[in-house]
């Protein structure tokens, strides 16, 4: 799992790479952009349902098939302390079938068409995915549509999942870039749910109760948050039809609509920690705050920020951490509300010390100095390079445009590379002095047993 930019909370591994990210490209390799101009708007139609369901095609004839993905507005972002995991685990219930169908039924009926469904759950979305022949483009959203509209809390289904989930988190917690990222937004943020794990903890899957995870279903997966794209080898009119028959109910009588959080400033204040490593070797890591996909030109220079830092193991932390640090990952992901930029780096035989003042002198050149055009021009095309890549394939292009439309709109996705492009110097400057402050940052350090005497 590697989409930084994309996906830091993920619950599966076939969920599709989006390579729009400074992670992704290429090092020293110049891939023309020939994709840059397959999200283009006008070849995009989008229905809206006056309860808010969505429909948004784009007719692709190149190949016979069609990428079809659900996402729908339910994540960590919607969770309380008393429901942190609810969205995870409907996930992996949907998989067991809707009304009249059993365990596997779904998986059979899709991999008869030729597909394979994935899903994932993620701070600020859940989604669904599959690609098929075109044929059978309608029988796939026929299928989708009664999984998620119909999903089934069945106690022996439960008593399966429950084991698959607690296996999840295990190994999410052995991971230490995983659960250092995990550490960085339980400190950096006081009341929201970002700060929470999408995965819960193991105590609230041991006791969860499957009439509350039922009643959040109930709640949450409503018309108003669901989107279905459609990209493929399809006619508009007919595939809209055809999904607005699978998955629009009918107009509720009294319609809830459901409470959001209240925005809240990440890394309010500095913060902090040192505390034994239970990996083998040492570790640090740092936040700071990062914009919102409403906040512009802000969030775009975030993504030109975390590739000049990373650039896939060229960028400017591994070269001053070369020979030092045994590996460092940068990771941005561009969120509904603000959210965090992380460094998670692996000290090695290096102080933890020493790894955070290079890390922060760097930070500081970001602050206390404007890039020259030529240098700003280059970060940009490595990032458009790798956004045509990704959204070549029709999944790329459903997936690319389900994530902006469930935490903003769609069109981002088109107005993406003209906007990266607009970015100046100047602006660039300005976001890193106003985002990199280090009083307002979180610091965390994980020290092995030979460096405690150096803390």
């Amino acid at each position: 799992m590697e989409r930084l930019h994309v996906v830091q909370q993920q619950s599966s591994p076939s969920f599709p790479r989006l390579a729009w990210l400074a992670a992704l490209v290429t090092a020293g390799v110049a891939l023309v952009p020939a994709g840059a101009g397959t999200l283009d708007a006008a070849s995009i139609k989008e229905y809206v349902s006056p309860s808010g369901f969505r429909v948004i095609v784009k007719e692709a004839h190149g190949v016979d098939l069609a990428a079809i993905q659900v996402w729908i507005r339910v994540g960590g972002y919607l969770e309380t302390e008393q429901t942190n995991g609810f969205a995870h685990a409907i996930e992996h219930m949907v998989f067991k079938g809707g009304q009249g169908r059993g365990p596997g039924d779904l998986d059979f009926k899709i991999e008869s068409l030729g597909g394979l469904l994935s899903a994932a759950t993620n701070k600020d979305w859940t989604q669904f995915a599959v690609t098929v022949a075109s044929q059978h483009a309608g029988q796939a959203l026929n299928l989708m549509g009664e999984a998620l509209k119909n999903a089934q809390f069945r106690e022996q289904d439960w008593l399966i999942e429950r084991r698959v989930l607690m296996e999840e988190i295990r190994r999410f917690r052995g991971s230490p870039r995983a659960s250092l990222t995990a550490a960085l937004y339980e400190l950096a943020f006081e009341e929201h749910p970002y700060r929470m794990d999408v995965r819960g903890t193991p105590r609230q899957v041991q006791t969860l109760q499957l009439q509350d995870l039922e009643a959040f279903y109930q709640l949450r997966y409503r018309p108003e948050n669901m989107i279905v794209v459609i990209v493929g080898n399809v006619d508009t009119a007919a595939i809209t039809a055809q999904a607005k028959s699978a998955f629009e109910p009918k107009p509720a009588a009294n319609p809830v609509k459901a409470p959001i959080p209240q925005p809240e400033t990440p890394c309010a204040k500095k913060v902090e920690r040192t505390r034994p490593s239970p990996f083998r070797g040492s570790f640090l890591a740092l936040a700071f705050p990062a914009p919102s996909v409403a906040d512009e030109p802000d969030v775009h220079v975030f993504d030109l920020i975390l590739t000049w830092l990373e650039l896939d193991g060229a960028g400017r932390l591994p070269t001053v951490l070369k020979d030092k640090a045994t590996t460092v990952n940068v990771s941005y992901e561009t969120r509904r509300q603000a959210g965090l930029l992380t460094i998670v780096a692996g000290a090695g035989e290096t102080p933890v010390t020493e790894i955070e003042t290079l890390i922060l002198a760097e930070l500081a050149r970001l602050r206390d100095r404007e890039p020259s055009p030529r240098e700003l021009a280059a970060v940009k095309e490595r990032i458009i390079d790798s956004y045509a890549v990704d959204n070549e394939p029709i999944s790329g292009q459903a997936a690319t445009l389900c994530y902006y439309a469930a935490i903003d709109r769609w069109q981002f996705a088109s107005e993406y590379v003209a906007k990266l492009r607009a970015v100046t110097p100047a602006q660039f400057h300005s976001v890193a002095r106003k985002y990199l402050d280090p009083e307002h940052s979180i610091r965390l350090k994980l020290v092995a047993r030979q460096q405690e005497g150096l803390q």
